[in-house]
C-alpha cells in the first residue's frame, strides 16, 4: 500500500512504482479499444439457435418431409438440445433448437454447421444453404452492413458473374463479414418443349426425358479388371463406360438415343426443341425501386461495425481501381453511417457528464491539483477497464455507453470521499465504508441478471459495463489516488475563515440537535408519516372477498361494506394511498417496453394468397415503389421479394425528416395506398404503431391442442373431433389449425383443390396413385427438371409440355387421364372444391401439432367443463404417441402491461442487509440501512406521477439503481458512528452529529455529482422513453433522499441517551 497511511506499515510498492504500474495497465487498455465489439443495439445471446432455409416451389409437405424432418433427425442428435421447434412453409422452413442450462451454444452451433455441410449435398435440388442465426428469429440473424451497386456497359447476367467470381471472393477476405449475397440477374438455362401427345405415341413420359439427358453424361462404372503393373505384377483396374460425346452437350444433345422402337433409335431432337433462356428469378431485391445488380455484404453479430466497415471500404477502393473501364461499383447502403453519428450523440452526453462534474469538482475545491487528480484518476478508472471489458466480451453499443456515463458520477464519488478523507483525516478507515457503500450498488445491480431472458439481454452490457467500472474503481481509490496525490504533492489548505465556519456549523448543530430532541420523543408520528407518505395498497383491497375464505364475513362487513365502499373508501384510499396510489394510477397501462435504438423507418410486408407467383407479388411491389418515389423525405427504400407469400419493403427517411411529421405522413399515404389492393395483405409498421388489412376469421376462446408422430391421422382425429363437437349446440365456428401459436387461427389460407372418388377408380380398374401420376402431366409448368453441365457450367434443364402452356380448367376437367387400358375424365370421378388448407407444418420435438378451436355458447364455467371434458374423453381413445391438452396463453403483453419482477426489490433489500451485517457486524445496524429504500423510492414515484413520465423498464432500472445509490450515504454515517464509539465514551446523540457533521458535505458532494452524471440523459434522451425514466426517477430518488435522511436517521439510529444529549463541539482535525 503506498500514499498516506496511517498504519506506518512498510511500502510495498513506493508511490513512483504504483503510478507506473497503474499507467501501464491504462495504455494496455486503450490498446484493446479496437478488438471491442462495437454495434448499435445489444445482441441477444439466448440459449437458443435458428436454421432458416428455402425451397422454391415446394409445398409445406414437401419442405417438412424432404428437408425438416432431415435436419431434425441429425440435430437431435447432438449432445446439449433441450427442444427442437420446426416451421414448415410452402418454400421454406426454420428449425429453432433451445438448448441445455449450460450448455455452451457456440460449441453446438459448430457441429450443426459440420452436420449441415455433410448434409446439404443429400437435399433435393434446389433447396437453399441453410443458415443458422442466434436467438429465436425466423431468419437470419446477420445485419445488413453495406449494400453496392455495380454499373457497367454489359448485360446483367455479365455483370453478375462479374460480381460473383472477381468482387465477392476479394471482399470476403475481410475479416468479421458474415456472407455476400448478390441480386440482380439469374442464371441461364436450357428449356425443352415436347409435345405431349407425341410423347404419349411413343410410350414416354418427361421423367425419362430428363433421364436419358442426365445420364448422357454419367461414367457408369463395370467393377474391376485385371492389368499389368510396370513391374510386370498383376493390378486390378477399375473399369468404366461413357458416350464418346458427352463432353460437347450443346451439339450432341439432339443425338441423346431415348428408346428402340422396331429397329429404330428413337432420339431426343426427334421429340423436343430447345431454347437457352434466362431461368425465372426466385427472389428480387432492389434499392430505390432500381434493378441493378446489387452486392449486399453482411456483419457477424460479434463484429465490431464501424471497424469492419472501414475495412470494406479499403477493399472496396482496391476492387475498384481493377475494373473495366467505364464500369463503377458505388455504394447505396451503409449502416455504420447511423451508428456513427448515434455514438457522436452519445460522446456528447459523456462529454457534458466530464465538463459538469470536473466543473462542479473544480467550484467546489478551487484547486486544479484537485481536478487534475480527478480527472487522471477517472482515465486510468475507464482504460483499465477496457480490458475487463474485453476479457469478459462486453459489447459496447449505446446501452453500455449509457452504462459509462452512469457510472462516471459514481466512481468520482468514491474518489471525492477517499480524496476528502486522506486530506483531512490521513487515513484509510473510510475504505471499508466505501467498499460497503459500493457493494451495495453492485448488488442493486446484480439483480438485472435475475430478470427475463430478453429484459436481460438489454441490460446486461449495462450491468457488467457499471460493475466493472466501480469494482475496478476501488482499486484505484486504494492504490492510485494515494500514490497519485502523492506525486502531486497535494496537502490540505488552511482554511482562513475556519472560525467563522465553525461557528455557524455550531449554530446549526444546535438547530439539529434540538429537532433531534423533539422528533425522537414524537418518534412514532413521524414514522407515521413517513409511511403514508410512502403509502399503503389499501386501494388494491377487494370489494368482497369468498365466503369459503376464512374472516370473509368481517372483512365483508367492515371494508367490504356497501356504508364503507360509498362514504369512506375514497377519501381512505387519498390519505393512506400517498405517493404509492399516485404512481401505480399514473403507470397503470402506460408501461412502454425498451425499444432498440434506431432509425424512424417503415417497414411494408407484403403477401398474396396461395397459388399466386412471385412475379404477380413483384408487381404489387413495384407499384408500392412507384409511389413512394414522389416523397421527397425519403432517402432510400430497399425491396426483398423472398417469395410469393412473403415480401418487405423497408423505408429508410432522411436525417433532417428523422424528428418531423413528414415519416408519419409517408405511412399514412402507404396505408391508403394498400387498401387500393384488394388481392394483397399489407402490415405497416413505425415505431410501436402498426398496420395491417390482413383477413382474419376471429379468435375463438376455447381450444384443444393435439400432438402426435403421424400428420396425416392427427388431421383425421382432429376432424373426427370436430365431428363430434359439432353435435353440441352451443359450439359454433370450428376449426382446425396448424401449430401452437394461438394467432395462427386468424390465416386463411384456401385453394382450389380436386376431391376425387377412390371407389369410382376402384370400379373403372384404376389404382388412386396411378391416377395421380397420369393427372401431375398435365401440368402447364415445368413437367421435369434436370442439371447438366456444359463447357464446364452447370445449368438448368426443364421440360415443358408445348401443346398444355395455355391449357385450362375446363380441358383438364374433360380430358381423359389413366393408363393404355383405362381413360377417365377428371369430371367424371371428381369435383372441383375449395378446400382449406394449412401453409405451414409445426413439429416440436418431433411431434406434429394440431390445435381444434371453437366458440363456445355459454357462462365460461360450462365453457371451460366441456373443454376438459372433451379433452379427457379425447385421450382415453387417442392411440399411444398421441396426446389432447388444452393450451395456457399469457395475454399480458396483449394488453401493454407486461410484468416486472417486484420481487427482485425484496431480494436488493435481502443483499444489502447482508452486506450491512457484515460490514457493522450486527444483525440490526442493517435494518437502519435498508430503511432508507422506501423514503428514497417516495421521491421516484413523485416524479413519475407529477411530471407525467412514463414508467417502463428504465423506470424499473432507477428503482434499481436507487436501491443501492440511497443507502450510500446511510453507510458512511453509520461507519463512522461505530468508529466514534469504538474511540470515545460520548452520548449516542453526541457521536451521531459527529458523524453527521463529518459525513455529510462528502455526502451532498456525491450525491450532486451523481445526479450531474445523469443530468445529461435528460438533456439528451429526451425521445426515448427508457433513458428518460432511468434518469428521473434516479434523479428523483436521490433529491429526496437527502432531506429524508436529514430528518429520519436520527430516528432510526440506537442512542443512549436521546432526551438530554451533549451538543458537541465541532472539530474538524479530529481524527477517527
Amino acid at each position: 500500500m503506498s500514499g498516506n497511511n496511517a498504519s506506518g506499515g512498510r511500502k510495498l510498492f513506493s508511490a513512483y512504482t504504483l503510478n507506473i504500474l497503474f499507467v501501464m495497465f491504462a495504455l494496455i487498455g486503450l490498446s484493446l479499444i479496437s478488438k471491442l465489439t462495437v454495434k448499435l443495439n445489444p445482441g441477444r445471446s439466448e440459449n437458443a439457435l435458428s436454421i432458416s432455409y428455402t425451397y422454391p416451389d415446394a409445398s409445406s409437405h414437401e419442405v417438412e418431409h424432404q428437408v425438416t424432418s432431415v435436419l431434425e433427425g441429425i440435430f437431435s442428435t447432438l449432445s446439449g438440445v433441450r427442444h427442437i421447434e420446426s416451421n414448415s412453409a410452402n418454400g421454406y422452413g426454420y428449425i429453432t433448437i433451445e438448448t441445455e442450462r449450460g450448455a455452451k451454444v457456440e460449441t453446438l452451433r459448430f457441429h450443426m454447421l459440420s452436420l449441415i455441410k455433410d448434409i446439404w449435398q443429400h437435399l433435393p435440388e434446389g433447396v437453399g444453404y441453410p443458415e443458422i442465426s442466434s436467438g429465436r428469429e425466423q431468419s437470419s440473424g446477420r445485419q445488413l452492413l453495406l449494400s453496392y451497386t455495380l454499373n457497367g456497359s454489359a448485360d446483367s447476367y455479365e455483370l453478375q458473374q462479374y460480381a460473383e467470381n472477381q468482387i465477392q471472393p476479394r471482399l470476403g477476405e475481410v475479416e468479421g463479414i458474415s456472407g455476400i449475397e448478390t441480386y440482380g440477374s439469374t442464371p441461364y438455362g436450357w428449356n425443352f418443349k415436347y409435345h405431349s401427345g407425341k410423347l404419349k405415341q411413343f410410350g414416354l413420359n418427361p421423367a425419362q426425358l430428363a433421364d436419358a439427358l442426365l445420364q448422357w453424361q454419367q461414367v457408369q462404372g463395370l467393377g474391376t479388371t485385371m492389368g499389368t503393373g510396370s513391374e510386370g505384377n498383376g493390378l486390378s483396374v477399375p473399369a468404366s463406360i461413357a458416350y464418346s460425346t458427352n463432353d460437347n452437350l450443346d451439339e450432341s444433345w439432339k443425338g441423346i438415343p431415348l428408346k428402340n422402337l422396331n429397329g429404330t433409335i428413337l432420339r431426343l431432337g426427334d421429340v423436343a426443341e430447345r431454347e437457352i433462356v434466362q431461368l425465372p428469378p426466385r427472389s428480387y431485391f432492389r434499392i430505390n425501386g432500381k434493378s441493378t445488380v446489387t452486392i449486399n455484404i453482411y456483419a457477424s453479430p460479434a463484429a465490431n461495425q464501424i471497424s469492419l466497415a472501414n475495412k470494406v471500404y479499403k477493399a472496396e477502393q482496391s476492387v475498384a481501381s481493377e475494373l473495366p473501364e467505364g464500369w463503377s461499383l458505388i455504394k447505396m447502403y451503409d449502416s455504420s453511417e447511423y451508428l456513427r453519428r448515434e455514438i457522436g450523440k452519445t460522446s456528447k452526453r459523456i462529454a457534458a457528464a466530464l465538463v459538469l462534474l470536473l466543473l462542479f469538482v473544480l467550484l467546489v475545491h478551487r484547486s486544479f491539483r484537485y481536478l487534475l487528480l480527478i480527472t487522471i484518476s477517472l482515465a486510468v478508472n475507464i482504460s483499465i477497464a477496457l480490458i475487463l471489458y474485453y476479457i469478459f466480451q462486453v459489447e459496447i453499443h449505446l446501452v453500455s455507453i449509457a452504462g459509462i456515463t452512469v457510472s462516471i458520477g459514481i466512481i468520482i464519488d468514491n474518489y471525492i470521499m477517499m480524496t476528502d478523507y486522506l486530506l483531512h483525516r490521513k487515513s484509510l478507515r473510510v475504505f471499508m465504508a466505501m467498499l460497503g457503500a459500493t457493494l451495495t450498488t453492485l448488488g442493486a445491480l446484480v439483480v438485472i441478471f435475475f430478470l427475463d431472458e430478453a429484459d436481460r439481454a438489454n441490460l446486461v452490457d449495462f450491468a457488467l459495463v457499471v460493475i466493472i467500472n466501480l469494482a475496478v474503481s476501488l482499486f484505484v481509490a486504494l492504490f492510485f489516488i494515494p500514490s497519485l496525490m502523492n506525486g502531486l504533492q497535494m496537502r490540505k489548505k488552511i482554511n482562513s475563515g475556519s472560525r467563522v465556519r465553525l461557528r455557524r456549523i455550531s449554530k446549526l448543530n444546535g438547530v439539529y440537535a434540538l429537532y433531534i430532541r423533539f422528533a425522537r420523543r414524537w418518534r412514532w408520528a413521524f414514522l407515521a408519516m413517513a409511511v403514508l407518505a410512502f403509502g399503503l395498497p389499501v386501494h388494491l383491497l377487494p370489494a368482497k372477498i369468498g365466503e369459503n375464505l376464512t374472516g370473509s364475513t368481517i372483512y365483508n362487513n367492515t371494508l367490504g361494506s356497501n356504508f364503507f365502499i360509498e362514504y369512506i373508501r375514497n377519501p381512505f384510499e387519498k390519505v393512506a394511498g400517498g405517493s404509492l396510489r399516485l404512481f401505480m394510477q399514473h403507470a397503470s397501462g402506460r408501461s412502454s417496453y425498451y425499444r432498440p435504438s434506431g432509425e424512424s423507418n417503415l417497414y411494408i410486408r407484403v403477401s398474396l394468397p396461395t397459388g399466386t407467383t412471385i412475379e404477380q407479388l413483384n408487381e404489387v411491389c413495384m407499384k408500392m415503389e412507384g409511389y413512394l418515389q414522389q416523397f421527397q423525405a425519403i432517402k432510400q427504400f430497399q425491396t426483398t421479394v423472398s417469395g410469393p407469400q412473403q415480401a418487405y419493403i423497408v423505408v429508410y427517411f432522411k436525417p433532417d425528416a428523422q424528428m418531423t411529421a413528414q415519416p408519419g405522413i409517408v405511412k399514412s399515404f402507404m396505408i391508403q395506398k394498400a387498401n387500393e389492393f384488394a388481392g394483397a395483405d399489407f402490415g405497416i409498421y413505425m415505431r410501436n404503431e402498426s398496420f395491417s388489412n390482413e383477413l382474419s376469421e376471429g379468435w375463438r376462446m376455447s381450444q384443444i391442442r393435439l400432438s402426435g408422430y403421424n400428420y396425416r391421422e392427427l388431421i383425421a382425429l382432429a376432424r373426427k373431433l370436430s365431428d363430434t363437437l359439432s353435435l353440441n349446440p352451443r359450439i359454433r365456428n370450428i376449426a382446425v389449425f396448424s401449430g401452437n401459436d394461438q394467432f395462427q387461427q386468424t390465416s386463411t389460407v384456401e385453394e382450389k383443390g380436386l376431391v376425387i372418388n377412390k371407389s369410382d377408380l376402384a370400379v373403372a380398374g384404376i389404382g388412386y396413385l396411378d391416377y395421380i401420376n397420369a393427372l401431375r402431366s398435365y401440368h402447364a409448368g415445368y413437367t421435369a427438371q434436370a442439371v447438366v453441365k456444359d463447357e464446364g457450367a452447370y445449368l438448368t434443364a426443364r421440360f415443358y409440355a408445348s401443346d398444355l402452356m395455355n391449357f385450362d380448367l375446363w380441358q383438364l376437367m374433360n380430358t381423359g387421364v389413366g393408363n393404355d387400358s383405362v381413360q377417365l375424365r377428371p369430371a367424371e370421378v371428381s369435383k372441383l372444391a375449395t378446400l382449406r388448407v394449412d401453409g405451414n407444418i409445426y413439429r416440436k420435438d418431433q411431434s406434429y401439432i394440431i390445435t381444434l378451436a371453437y366458440d363456445f355458447i355459454g357462462p365460461d364455467e360450462l365453457s371451460r367443463r366441456v373443454l376438459e371434458r372433451e379433452t379427457a374423453k379425447l385421450n382415453k381413445s387417442l392411440p399411444l404417441g398421441y396426446k389432447a391438452e388444452i393450451p395456457a396463453y399469457d395475454y399480458s403483453w396483449m394488453f401493454g402491461k407486461k410484468p416486472l419482477q417486484y420481487w427482485l426489490l425484496g431480494l436488493i433489500v435481502v443483499i444489502i442487509w447482508a452486506i450491512g451485517a457484515i460490514l457493522f457486524e450486527s444483525l440490526i445496524q442493517p435494518l437502519v440501512v435498508v430503511s432508507v429504500i422506501p423514503l428514497s423510492f417516495i421521491g421516484a414515484f413523485f416524479t413519475f406521477s407529477h411530471f407525467n413520465i412514463s414508467f417502463d423498464e428504465g423506470g424499473y432500472a432507477s428503482l434499481l439503481l436507487l436501491s443501492g445509490l440511497s443507502v450510500n450515504m446511510v453507510i458512511y454515517i453509520m461507519n463512522d458512528i461505530n468508529l466514534l464509539r469504538s474511540l470515545s465514551e460520548r452520548s449516542g446523540s453526541a457521536h451521531y452529529l459527529k458523524a453527521f457533521n463529518l459525513k455529510i458535505v462528502p455526502i451532498l458532494l456525491t450525491t450532486i455529482s451523481t445526479i450531474l452524471g445523469l443530468l445529461p440523459f435528460l438533456l439528451f434522451d429526451s425521445d426515448s422513453s427508457f433513458w428518460t425514466a432511468f434518469a428521473a426517477g434516479t434523479i428523483g430518488g436521490l433529491l429526496f433522499a437527502i432531506p429524508m435522511l436529514i430528518l429520519y436517521l436520527p430516528l432510526l439510529v440506537r442512542m443512549a441517551t436521546p432526551a438530554n444529549s451533549v451538543i458537541p463541539e465541532y472539530n474538524n482535525n479530529q481524527d477517527l
